[in-house]
């Protein structure tokens, strides 16, 4: 089970961002389910319509019709976790669509997300990741690598914004065997 973050989906909906290729082989290479929370279709929905036009917006839901991508809602305790997260971070600050990927992480047990925020996702963590020696956050090229490669540094792409990325959060109870 993988989350879905909004950037790599409006990247890959949008024919004239640079990183569309990229971020439309890393959604392919992500084994399903991939879930996208309410939160993030509302965010994808907006900046897709703004930048690329109603049909790349339409494509997008299509996306769920046909199964490629799964919605998942956001419960009370979701909301609930989501402000604590929003609070105890507002430093970064976090915000709450982001929180959201991390509250529901903690809910459905999962610990792969595929995001260009690296920023974010790789100080915050779900409560179920382990924070002690061995338990870092490391960031992938792609889901195919997830048990193969070994750990990189984030890399950046040449006009300086991060390329997109399947972060692992290390996990003491759902590491995955490929």
């Amino acid at each position: 089970m993988t989350l879905i973050d909004a950037g790599p989906l409006v990247a890959a909906g949008d024919g004239s961002d640079y990183r569309r290729a990229e971020c439309v082989r890393a959604l392919a290479e992500t084994r399903p389910p991939r879930y996208v929370p309410a939160t993030i279709v509302a965010e994808v929905c907006h900046l897709l319509e703004d930048r690329a036009g109603s049909e790349a917006e339409a494509c997008f839901l299509d996306m769920f019709a046909s199964g490629y991508l799964r919605p998942v809602e956001l419960t009370a305790a979701d909301y609930l976790r989501t402000a604590e997260l929003v609070r105890q971070y507002a430093d970064l600050p976090l915000g709450g669509v982001d929180a959201s990927l991390v509250a529901l992480a903690e809910r459905l047990g999962i610990t792969e997300l595929v995001t260009i925020d690296l920023r974010h996702f790789s100080i915050v963590r779900p409560r179920h990741v382990g924070q002690g020696p061995g338990r870092s956050c490391h960031s992938q090229t792609s889901a195919r690598w997830r048990s193969r490669a070994p750990a990189r540094r984030s890399r950046v792409d040449s006009v300086g914004l991060p390329a997109p990325r399947s972060i692992r959060w290390g996990c003491r109870h759902h590491a995955r065997r490929d």
